[in-house]
Order: C-alpha cells, then sequence, then structure tokens
C-alpha cells in the first residue's frame, strides 16, 4: 500500500494479535441454554459452515451469525439448543 492509505494492513484480516484468541464463547444471560461465540479473523465461509453444521444437530433450535463490519474481521455466531 503506498503511504498515506487510510486502509488498514491485509495480514490483520488473518492474523491473531498477540494474547488474542480464535474462538471466544459466552453465554447468554437472558435466554437459557443460549450463547454467543465469536470467531476472530474469520468470515462468511466460516460462519456459514459452523451454522450449518450445528444446525444439522436436533438438539440446536436456531443458530445464526453476523459480521459487524466488513473491516470487522470476525463472526458473531449465536445458537440455542433445546431445554433438557
Amino acid at each position: 500500500m503506498p503511504d498515506g492509505v487510510n486502509a488498514p494492513d491485509r495480514h490483520d484480516a488473518y492474523l491473531l494479535a498477540d494474547g488474542e484468541e480464535k474462538l471466544t464463547y459466552g453465554a447468554d444471560e437472558k435466554i437459557p441454554h443460549a450463547g454467543t461465540f465469536v470467531l476472530n479473523k474469520e468470515g462468511h465461509t466460516a460462519g456459514d459452515l459452523v451454522r450449518t453444521q450445528l444446525l444439522r444437530n436436533d438438539a440446536v433450535k436456531y443458530c445464526g451469525y453476523a459480521l459487524p463490519h466488513p473491516l470487522d474481521h470476525r463472526v458473531i455466531l449465536k445458537a440455542l439448543r433445546g431445554g433438557v
């Protein structure tokens, strides 16, 4: 990239920074049996693959993903499994 261009470095799209986790999970505080996974440095390909495979499991009632912004290289995946 030429100097002075207002663009992030290309390697920031796929290389994890020091101490950055590839996958994080947080349980949903309002909905039982639900949680949010965050896949860092991934895009639509990985998000759709994970969503499709989770939905193949009969215990999973809902699964969807979103990319917050085109320059923010992470997938936010929400999943809900049926009651126990």
